[in-house]
């Protein structure tokens, strides 16, 4: 957890978002996405142990600042997903849900 909260700073540096989009998934599903895709990278390779820790970690970062964070439902369709996206930022933001 230390190590994914180290990596978000230094991802971040001095600038920090005020919203943070975490794209939950069960790490076996996204492994099976990714396999289909021919898209695995050096983290997919670390096993779904490491993923499941991975996604652990995320979801504490997520339940300590949950004004900052909003966790996204990622099974379902690419249009699922992208409406639930639009849903959260437009909640965070609602200067940008229009008339």
């Amino acid at each position: 957890e230390a190590e994914v909260a180290r990596l978000c700073r230094y991802a971040a540096g001095e600038v920090w978002p005020h919203l943070t989009l975490w794209l939950d998934l069960p790490p076996a599903v996204a492994a099976a996405r990714l396999a289909a895709r021919g898209a695995a990278d050096r983290l997919e390779g670390e096993g779904l142990a490491f993923q499941e820790r991975l996604v652990a970690s995320f979801r504490r970062l997520a339940a300590a600042e949950p004004d900052r964070w909003a966790r996204i439902d990622a099974a379902g369709s690419e249009a699922e997903v992208a409406a639930r996206i639009w849903e959260a930022v437009r909640r965070r933001f609602p200067e940008l849900a229009g008339p």
